[in-house]
């Protein structure tokens, strides 16, 4: 007998099958067709010679087999997409110097910078924090090389990140004088 193994797919398709609840929503989530979910199960079944789901009054549920095969293939599945997306990663190097006022450094960034070094660990971020005219100033000439600044007259454009409202804000003596 030859060596046999499983289909990733096939995997992932029992995965979504569980966690979405069934069979139509498991090849919405995939973007695949039902029949085609259905194959990649009955696969499944063929590959190790026993039923993964049985069908009750309330629908379809995991057999005992399909139990064990559902915690493996979890683990499988999260090794293969680690590798994937390992493989996929070009390993970026090197330093930028960001820029950007102390309030958005204060309650922005932090979860930003976060995720970036998670995502990039080998780049160093080297953060000046200035008003949003002289970071403009800096940026033209090449002293930092990115900016998170506040639109206004007379600076470029540049991406849209984010609007924020305007609050005007005033001590109690001035608002009961109104």
């Amino acid at each position: 007998m030859g060596t046999r193994h499983f289909d990733i797919r096939a995997l992932r398709a029992l995965v979504t099958v569980v966690e979405a609840g069934g069979v139509t929503e498991a090849a919405r989530r995939l973007g695949r067709t039902q029949p085609a979910i259905t194959l990649q199960i009955q696969r499944l079944e063929e590959l190790i010679g026993r039923p993964v789901f049985l069908h009750n009054a309330r629908g379809i549920v995991l057999s005992r087999e399909g139990e064990v095969l559902l915690g493996y293939a979890r683990a499988m599945l999260r090794m293969h997409d680690e590798v994937w997306q390992k493989m996929q990663r070009r390993e970026i190097a090197g330093r930028v110097i960001f820029g950007t006022p102390d309030l958005y450094a204060a309650y922005l960034l932090p979860e930003i910078l976060r995720n970036f070094r998670k995502a990039y660990p080998m780049v160093e971020v080297d953060l000046h924090c200035r008003l949003s005219r002289a970071l403009m100033e800096s940026l033209d000439a090449s002293e930092i090389d990115l900016a998170l600044v506040t639109g206004m007259q007379g600076i470029r454009a540049g991406t849209f990140i984010r609007k924020e409202p305007l609050v005007w804000v005033c001590g109690e003596s001035l608002a009961a004088s109104k």
